[in-house]
């Protein structure tokens, strides 16, 4: 004997309301990754707190310098000039100074040697002949003499060391001078800075694709899209069934 239609009226109504709201989330994901590219979503990284979903620290430390009106910062292993990232910077950072007509920034015991724009022109390590060092501070603008116009007060715990970026050597240095303090950027500098961290794959198409697939809260998300998909099989399936039973 054949189920009868209300049996399967009431299937199709419970089968409905348990997979409304996944395929509410498929459907309105599934329009912007059709619109993806004129909304610009694939260029635009996630705020900082969305990209922690991925593993991304929710807030770094910053630490500045300014030289010629213009800030230097360090945010995790990142240097940026302003806003802008300019170049991979681990810690320990030393600091940032202007020497000559460049600019000097200490990164992990090596110095990265860079133009106006931010743009390394060379790095410099222990190959070099580069001491160990913590800080560091130009000579120029303290008095210095055309020959120490080139060269950087190299600072660690036990000494300090003069080292010259033209001639690529460390001498002892034993004179009273103090490293340049860091300094804190204006605030729109440093509500800048979070977003700039975040990976450039790191971007709304990322986190749209990942919510329509599930994948945004691992396994068990994507068996939930899975099961929402095969309900709705099974919600056209019973539709029919209901439709065949009760046409005239």
């Amino acid at each position: 004997m054949a189920i009868p239609s209300r049996k399967w009226r009431r299937l199709h109504r419970w089968l409905g309301l348990l997979i409304a709201a996944p395929v509410i989330i498929l459907s309105l994901t599934g329009i912007l990754l059709n619109h993806i590219e004129s909304l610009g979503l694939n260029q635009r990284t996630l705020p900082n707190f969305l990209a922690s979903i991925y593993g991304v620290p929710v807030a770094e430390p910053v630490v500045s310098v300014e030289i010629d009106q213009q800030w230097w910062s360090f945010v995790g292993d990142q240097l940026f000039l302003q806003e802008q990232p300019v170049s991979q910077c681990r810690r320990p950072y030393a600091g940032v100074v202007s020497v000559a007509d460049i600019y000097v920034a200490g990164c992990d015991g090596a110095l990265l040697l860079l133009d106006n724009n931010g743009t390394v022109i060379e790095r410099l390590g222990s190959e070099f002949e580069l001491p160990q060092f913590e800080r560091l501070m130009s000579l120029s603008g303290i008095g210095a003499g055309d020959s120490e116009g080139s060269s950087l007060v190299l600072f660690s715990a036990a000494s300090s060391w003069l080292y010259d970026i033209d001639q690529l050597n460390a001498t002892p240095f034993d004179e009273e001078v103090q490293p340049l303090a860091w300094q804190m950027p204006p605030a729109e500098v440093v509500a800048a800075l979070p977003m700039q961290v975040v990976p450039p794959e790191l971007n709304w198409q990322r986190l749209i694709q990942d919510i329509h697939s599930g994948r945004v809260v691992s396994l068990a998300g994507k068996l939930l899209m899975d099961a929402a998909a095969l309900l709705l099989i099974v919600l056209a399936i019973t539709g029919v069934i209901i439709w065949s039973r009760t046409r005239p």
